[in-house]
């Protein structure tokens, strides 16, 4: 089974339903420690930077290190939300620039997968809206480089994810392991998936079908697999 690294630091959070929803795809997702060895952490076959709850808490040198070698051989490297901070600290995603939100409130909005763009997170997703939840004003400040590609984007084309082009090293501006089941997408939602939430209403086996985030899991997978 593949194992993921999910970076544990004070304030980082999400690691646990993060853990949880790995195992569900096949993926051993292991929270880890950022003070710990990184002889232990260069054995993973791929790397998570959680949100933190606590503004943008450097990481360790040695971290960078692993991580900056792990994207060179081509391993995933993925951030969450305020995560992307640890990336750029590593030496990721050169030409990613954005400004954090004063007030980050979380909102559930439609995101599409850029078509043609390919990366460690959109294999099993279609062309077709997906709700998530972010930080709307925050996706609106994201500003990338020719050296790096658009992989969501809001309806009203603010940038929500972002990749190298090798697709590896991954910053998602939203939150996947807060949309994994239909019973996480809000009641009243609009579109096919808040239909399909009020439908599944009494129906606690549909509740717990798939819903977007775990298709993002999915993608993980595959890539791995590839």
């Amino acid at each position: 089974m593949f194992r993921i690294a999910i970076l544990s630091s004070p304030g980082s959070r999400g690691e646990s339903e993060m853990t949880r929803a790995l195992q569900m795809v096949g993926i051993h997702g292991v929270s880890f420690h950022v003070q710990k060895a990184a002889s232990i952490l260069a054995e993973f076959d791929g790397f998570m930077v959680p949100d933190q709850a606590l503004g943008m808490v450097p990481l360790p040198r040695h971290v960078c290190d692993v991580l900056r070698v792990a994207a060179h051989h081509g391993k995933p490297v993925i951030s969450i939300c305020r995560g992307v901070a640890g990336l750029q600290q590593a030496g990721l995603l050169h030409g990613l620039h954005w400004h954090p939100p004063v007030e980050a409130v979380l909102m559930w909005h439609d995101l599409m997968p850029v078509k043609g763009r390919n990366c460690a997170v959109t294999s099993a997703l279609k062309e077709t809206p997906y709700p998530f939840p972010l930080v709307i004003d925050w996706c609106a400040s994201i500003t990338i480089s020719p050296d790096l590609m658009a992989i969501f984007q809001t309806k009203e084309g603010h940038l929500a994810g972002v990749s190298n082009m090798a697709g590896n090293v991954v910053a998602l501006f939203f939150h996947p392991e807060q949309a994994l089941w239909l019973r996480h997408i809000p009641y009243d939602y609009s579109g096919e998936w808040g239909l399909a939430r009020r439908l599944a209403a009494r129906d606690p086996e549909q509740l717990q079908m798939p819903a977007p985030g775990m298709y993002v899991l999915e993608s993980i997978k595959w890539f791995l697999e590839r």
